[in-house]
C-alpha cells in the first residue's frame, strides 16, 4: 500500500504551490476559534468540524472577521494569543503584507518575555507579527510564542519544547500517579510550495488502577503502540508504563481548492467532546489525506494504512503485525451562514498483503464497490449537522449507521443484532448566563451493541485494539456535561461531569457487544439484544482543573476527579494532583 502513496506523493509534488501546517486536536486555540465562530459566524470556507486546522486557514478567519469589522475589544486579547500562535503567517512575507517597520514588539523585562497589554488602538492592530524587544539568552523566543524561529523570504521554521511533568495521588489505593513526558515540536514551510511537522515526545506514566485495568485486558495502551512496563522504579509504583509518540506530516498545495498530506498522526470529525465517526483517542496512523475546498464544500478523502493487534516488547523484532486498511471520505456542506450537514463514509477491510484498489477511487460509494466484490468488509455510513443561534448556542449531533435492515424494526421479535447505530446530539452555550467566557457544554452518545464490530474480527473499526471513534466501543449510553470559565488568558477553570452505562463482557468468551475485536458472529443472540446489556457498569466521572499560563504556553495546573462505579460501592477512584504543561494539549479522554 505505501508505494501507491508514495507514487502519487511524487507525482503532485510536481505542480504544488502554497501550504500551511495544523495546530494540534485539542489544543487552546481549537477551542478559542471555535467559540468565536459561534460569536462572529463561520465563513464557508472554514469548516470547523473537520480537524485538524491549518494554521494559515487561522489567520484568514481572523483577516475576515476583522475586515467584517466583528472583533470585539473584549476577545483581544485571546486574538493576539492566536495570531502569535501562528506568527509565520503573519511576517513580512505573510498574507497580510507587513514589512519589518511595521513589526510590533513587547516587553521583555520578565523571564523569557512578557505579556502585551490588552490595550490597543483598533483590531486592525491585532493581527501583526509581534516580536520581542530582548530575546532570552539572545536567541530564544525572539517572539513570545516561539522558543526558536527563523524567518527567510523562502523558509520559515518554529522549534518549541514539549514538557509535561505531573505528580498526584490516588487516595482510594494510596499509589502515586506521575506523568513525565519531554519532546520537541518542529515545523517549517519551503518556497511556499511545501510544509513539514512533527512532533517527538518521550513519555513515563502510571495510571490509577481503574485505566491500568483497562490495559491489561486488551493489551493496549490508548494512544501509544508499543510500550514497556516500568514496574522496578519506586516512583512508578505498582505499575508505570514507557512509550515513544512520534508523528510527523508533509503537505502540499496542487491548486487553490484542492490539497494532499501524507502523514503519521490522528484526525477528528466532528463538533463534540467525542466523535461517533473519527476521533484522535487511538495511536497515530499513516495516512494519505486528499482535502478538496470550493464554495460552500469541503471534501476529505483518508486512506489509511492500520494495525490488527498491538505490538508488545515479544514481538517488537520478531513478528509482522497483521495489517488493515481504511478508506473514508467525509463531504461537509455550509446550507447556509450558519447551518452545516455533512456526510460520513468508512470502509475497514483486510486483504492479505495488498490494498483493496477499488476503493482508491476518492468519489466512488464505497457500498457500491464492497456490493460488487462480495461484500466481505465493514462498511459505515454517517451524517453531521450543526446550527449556530444567535451568537451563543450551537446545537450539533451525529447519526452514524453501521448496519440496518428496516423490516426488522416492526418483528414481533425485538432487539434484532444487526440493527447496529450510534448517536449523538450536543450542545454549547458560551457567555452563558451573561457572564463573559462562561461556556457549558452538554452532550448525550448512545452506540448499540455490535455496531463497528464485524464478522472477520480484524476488520473492526480499531486501530490496534483501541477504538477509532468513541472510547467505550459500543453498547452504552453517555452523558457528558462540561463548563468552562476563563476571565483572562492567564487563569482558566474547568469541571466536567460524566456518566455512562456499559453493557459490558463478564468473561472473555461471552459477546454481548461492546467489545469491538470480537466477531460478532459469537453474539449472545439474535434477537433480544438491548443497549447496555451485559455486565452492567454504572458510572460516574466528576473531575476539576484550574490552570494558570505563566508564560505562552507555560501553564501550572491542577486537578483532581472523582470516579464511582455506582454498582459496586467499592470501585472507587479519588485523585489529587498537579504540575507544569508546556506546549502540550490532549482532549479529555474521560472514561
Amino acid at each position: 500500500m505505501k508505494w501507491i502513496f508514495y507514487s502519487c506523493f511524487l507525482f503532485l509534488s510536481s505542480i504544488v504551490c502554497a501550504q500551511s501546517t495544523l495546530i494540534p486536536i485539542g489544543s487552546d486555540q481549537e477551542y478559542y476559534i471555535d467559540r468565536l465562530c459561534i460569536q462572529y459566524g463561520t465563513p464557508a470556507f472554514f469548516h470547523r468540524n473537520v480537524k485538524p486546522y491549518y494554521r494559515k486557514d487561522i489567520i484568514d478567519l481572523l483577516s475576515y472577521w476583522q475586515q467584517e469589522g466583528k472583533l470585539q475589544p473584549r476577545d483581544h486579547s485571546f486574538i493576539r494569543y492566536i495570531t502569535n500562535e501562528n506568527n509565520e503567517w503573519t511576517w513580512a512575507k505573510g498574507p497580510l503584507g507587513l514589512d519589518e517597520a511595521q513589526l510590533h514588539a513587547i516587553d521583555s523585562s520578565n523571564i523569557f518575555y512578557g505579556y502585551e497589554s490588552d490595550k490597543v488602538d483598533s483590531s486592525a492592530d491585532l493581527i501583526r507579527y509581534i516580536n520581542s524587544k530582548k530575546a532570552f539568552l539572545k536567541y530564544f523566543y525572539r517572539s513570545p510564542s516561539q522558543a526558536v524561529e527563523i524567518n527567510q523570504k523562502d523558509f520559515y521554521l518554529r522549534a518549541n519544547p514539549v514538557i509535561h511533568v505531573h505528580a498526584g495521588r490516588e487516595l482510594s489505593n494510596n499509589e502515586n500517579i506521575i506523568t513525565n513526558q519531554r519532546g520537541l515540536e518542529l515545523r517549517m514551510g519551503l518556497d511556499d510550495k511545501v510544509y513539514a511537522q512533527t512532533t517527538i515526545i518521550e513519555n513515563q506514566f502510571s495510571f490509577p488502577l481503574f485505566f491500568r485495568d483497562k490495559i491489561e485486558r486488551h493489551k493496549s495502551l490508548p494512544g501509544a503502540g508499543l510500550y514497556k512496563y516500568l514496574t522496578t522504579s519506586s516512583i512508578y509504583k505498582p505499575t508505570g508504563y514507557d512509550f515513544f509518540i512520534s508523528n510527523a506530516q508533509f503537505g502540499i498545495k496542487v491548486s487553490k481548492h484542492f490539497h494532499v498530506q501524507l502523514g503519521h498522526g490522528s484526525n477528528f470529525i466532528g463538533d463534540g467532546i467525542r466523535s461517533l465517526f473519527l476521533s484522535d483517542y487511538a495511536q497515530e496512523y499513516f495516512f494519505l489525506k486528499l482535502n478538496t475546498r470550493i464554495w460552500r464544500l469541503q471534501y476529505q478523502n483518508i486512506f489509511a494504512e492500520l494495525s490488527a493487534s498491538t505490538p508488545t516488547a515479544s514481538t517488537i523484532g520478531n513478528v509482522l503485525l497483521p495489517k488493515k486498511y481504511m478508506a473514508s471520505h467525509t463531504l461537509q456542506v455550509q446550507v447556509l451562514p450558519r447551518w452545516t450537514v455533512g456526510v460520513f463514509e468508512t470502509v475497514l477491510f483486510h486483504r492479505k498483503d495488498h490494498f483493496e484498489f477499488q476503493y482508491l477511487n476518492p468519489v466512488i460509494i464505497y457500498r457500491s464497490v464492497e456490493g460488487s466484490i462480495g461484500s466481505p468488509d465493514n462498511v459505515m455510513l454517517g451524517i453531521n449537522s450543526r446550527l449556530d443561534l444567535g451568537r451563543q448556542v450551537s446545537i450539533y449531533g451525529q447519526l452514524l449507521v453501521d448496519e440496518f435492515v428496516q423490516k426488522e424494526v416492526f418483528n414481533s421479535q425485538k432487539g434484532w443484532w444487526g440493527n447496529k447505530f450510534g448517536s449523538q446530539l450536543g450542545i454549547k452555550y458560551i457567555n452563558a448566563l451573561g457572564v463573559h467566557r462562561l461556556d457549558l457544554q452538554a452532550e448525550y452518545n448512545v452506540v448499540r451493541p455490535y455496531t463497528y464490530s464485524h464478522f472477520d474480527s480484524t476488520a473492526n473499526y480499531t486501530h490496534q485494539l483501541t477504538p477509532l471513534a468513541h472510547p467505550l466501543g459500543a453498547n452504552f449510553k453517555e452523558y457528558l456535561f462540561r463548563v468552562k470559565y476563563q476571565p483572562t488568558l492567564k487563569w482558566v477553570a474547568s469541571g466536567s461531569i460524566l456518566a455512562y452505562r456499559l453493557g459490558d463482557d463478564p468473561d472473555r468468551l461471552s459477546n454481548y457487544g461492546s467489545d469491538l475485536t470480537k466477531s460478532y458472529l459469537t453474539r449472545i443472540g439474535d434477537y433480544n439484544n438491548t443497549t447496555t446489556q451485559g455486565d452492567l457498569k454504572n458510572i460516574l466521572h466528576l473531575s476539576l482543573q484550574i490552570s494558570y499560563q505563566v508564560f505562552h504556553n507555560y501553564y501550572l495546573d491542577f486537578n483532581t476527579y472523582y470516579r464511582k462505579d455506582v454498582n459496586s460501592p467499592n470501585d472507587v477512584t479519588k485523585y489529587l494532583g498537579g504540575g507544569l504543561r508546556v506546549n502540550l494539549w490532549k482532549r479529555d479522554r474521560l472514561e
